[in-house]
């Protein structure tokens, strides 16, 4: 019975294990074939497979760790400046990452500079400065730091006050409402513990839901939510999480269990009554709405 059984658990094992197994070796083929005939056609294979693989296993960063690094290097030397300014933003974000996350920071710099980002790469390299990094590598940088962005003492709040001058579309700037929004992310990547990280990714999502761009939105009040719990308005971001998925998205089961937990966190919040209004009228049409109100005023 006993060998049946451990029989049985080997079998479970392999099982499991099988398919992350051949991914891995599917990775490493591609990146020998890349290494025996370089391609742009075979680093962009290597690349997409690595996304995939990823993605599949992103709960776990030791696993992809290794992956995503050479990731960083194969997408910046054939020119993928996206995918490698993927790669260096999991490489940032992660709190497994154990090694120097400075030579990265850099790279994120270059990155942005070379997909026109200046901004960004502002925000990067002026981080970089104050954090007292004083090498080679950064001497060649300082003088890509704009001049405006030296002068400022919060240069991302600089980016913020652009996007009201001369409005478009939805009453803002929207070049300048992009730029704040990257130089945001760009700060709390650089430096998480910055006094205004956590103020900036707020203000960047509301930049972006203003602009009617609610994945980006979303994101960022989930980065809010993540990374900053204690932050003042963290209260009102779970709030209006619950209202894009009532709202835009039409996902009452989604905006339910929001609209809970902020009742649950925040029961005596100034915005409480209407989450509880939201959450007893979940999934009613504005007549039945209207209809419930019109039968309390006359009970």
């Amino acid at each position: 019975m006993r060998e049946l059984i451990t029989f049985i658990l080997l079998i479970l094992l392999f099982a499991c294990g099988e398919p992350i197994d051949k991914e891995i070796q599917r990775l490493n083929k591609l990146e020998e074939e890349l290494q025996i005939q370089p391609s742009e056609e075979r680093a962009e294979a290597f690349i997409s497979g690595l996304s995939n693989y990823i993605t599949k296993n992103n709960s776990d960063f030791n696993k992809v760790e290794p992956f995503i690094e050479k990731g960083v290097k194969i997408a910046k030397d054939y020119g993928f400046l996206d995918k490698s300014a993927g790669f260096l933003w999991q490489i940032l974000r992660s709190e497994s990452y154990s090694k120097d996350k400075t030579p990265y920071k850099m790279d994120l710099g270059d990155v942005m500079i070379n997909l026109n980002k200046k901004h960004a790469s502002n925000v990067i390299y002026k981080e970089l400065l104050n954090s007292g990094l004083d090498n080679q590598e950064m001497n060649k940088r300082r003088v890509l730091i704009d001049s405006v962005a030296i002068e400022q003492d919060d240069y991302v709040q600089y980016l913020f006050d652009q996007i009201i001058k001369n409005p478009g579309e939805f009453g803002i700037n929207k070049k300048a409402a992009l730029r704040y929004v990257d130089a945001a992310e760009a700060l709390a990547l650089i430096n998480p513990t910055h006094p205004k990280s956590a103020q900036h990714l707020y203000g960047a999502a509301e930049v972006a839901r203003g602009m009617r761009t609610m994945p980006k939105a979303l994101s960022l009040y989930d980065w809010v939510l993540e990374d900053y719990p204690n932050y003042e308005k963290a209260s009102t971001v779970l709030f209006i999480k619950g209202f894009i998925m009532e709202q835009e998205y039409k996902r009452a089961d989604e905006a339910e269990q929001l609209y809970r937990e902020f009742l649950e966190k925040y029961p005596d919040h100034q915005m409480a009554s209407s989450a509880k209004f939201l959450l007893d009228n979940l999934g009613k049409s504005e007549e039945e709405i209207l209809r419930d109100i019109e039968n309390k005023k006359v009970n």
